[in-house]
């Protein structure tokens, strides 16, 4: 077989392998769809890291968030930081920047705003009020490319949802979300990323990787063990 028989396989196994998730039922399987979805990024993350003919080592999160880079036409805020993630980050510090996100963090509730996604923080706006290295950090490990790996992470290793997922319906969410949780004191916003919006990446993440295949003329299987060897590394 030729490399484009063998891409359009590789195209229709994963297609069709996003179509069988999306009809698991998401009310009485909740974890499912997404611990899946999950695996099937990280099987694409790998397929486009042998596309762009990467050498050397590369961090498992690093390859992860590559690929959801190519995403931002999708999804524009992925380089955006969770305001209210890097508040509980900052706790009770007194500092300019935990001052402004208190701010505004107040001004989403007197808003009554349900989902203020638009109104997440600016990473280069936010850097610019750090106080030292430790907020630094604190914010950019709150940009949503990295909080989305943390949720893969949980799904993955700890088989369960993050956050306070059962309180809230994402049935019809397709990005995205805050939920506020008005019975805290001061009021907290939970991050949700919904099932459907797992669907989206994965199926836009798939169209990436086919166009890379079809362009460069690489056979896919590649990038993925084959054979009775378990790790090829062992022996190489």
């Amino acid at each position: 077989m030729n490399n484009k028989t063998e891409i359009a396989r590789f195209e229709d196994h994963f297609a069709n392998q996003i179509r069988f998730i999306s009809n698991i039922n998401k009310d009485q399987y909740p974890v499912y769809p997404k611990v899946l979805y999950a695996t099937l990024i990280d099987a694409l993350s790998l397929v486009f890291l042998e596309g762009n003919q990467r050498k050397g080592p590369i961090k498992h999160q690093s390859r992860y968030t590559n690929i959801l880079s190519k995403l931002t036409y999708k999804w524009p805020h992925l380089n955006s930081v969770s305001l209210p993630q890097l508040s509980l980050k900052l706790g009770n510090v007194n500092s300019p920047l935990n001052n402004m996100i208190k701010k505004t963090l107040d001004t989403w509730h007197l808003n009554s705003t349900t989902e203020p996604w638009d109104q997440d923080g600016d990473l280069k706006k936010l850097l610019a009020l750090v106080d030292d290295d430790s907020e630094k950090k604190n914010v950019e490990i709150c940009q949503h490319k990295v909080l989305f790996y943390k949720y893969r992470c949980n799904l993955v290793h700890e088989f369960r949802l993050i956050g306070n997922v059962e309180k809230y319906d994402e049935k019809n969410k397709k990005v995205p979300c805050y939920f506020p949780d008005h019975k805290s004191t001061p009021p907290k916003w939970d991050l949700i990323y919904p099932t459907q919006f797992f669907n989206a990446i994965c199926t836009e993440a798939l169209a990436i990787v086919s166009t890379m295949l079809r362009d460069q003329d690489v056979l896919p299987w590649k990038a993925f063990n084959q054979g009775p060897l378990w790790d090829v590394k062992i022996n190489t």
